[in-house]
């Protein structure tokens, strides 16, 4: 189930939503893409792919600390650490 489009408006969702975007946009795919995809053996992302979503996600939600993209293995665990920076 695609979760792009949804209608959570708590800060997790909107997250959720610009994550799953920003994922689909790099890998120009119009495939499903949800929290529960391995962000390497699913989607075929590496370490860069991963980092460089990562500092757009910092850009997007003014999160100062830098993500460590090795403690990323699904979409889930970007879509948690940007929330829980951006909460705060």
């Amino acid at each position: 189930m695609e979760r792009t489009g949804n209608t959570d408006n708590t800060i997790r969702g909107k997250v959720s939503q610009y994550v799953i975007k920003t994922i689909k946009d790099r890998l120009e795919m119009g495939e499903e893409v949800h929290e529960d995809m391995d962000l390497r053996n699913d989607l075929g992302l590496d370490s860069l792919d991963i980092i460089e979503i990562l500092l757009q996600c910092e850009k997007e939600y003014r999160i100062r600390e830098e993500g460590d993209e090795r403690r990323m293995v699904k979409v889930r665990d970007i879509v948690q650490w940007v929330s829980g920076k951006a909460a705060t």
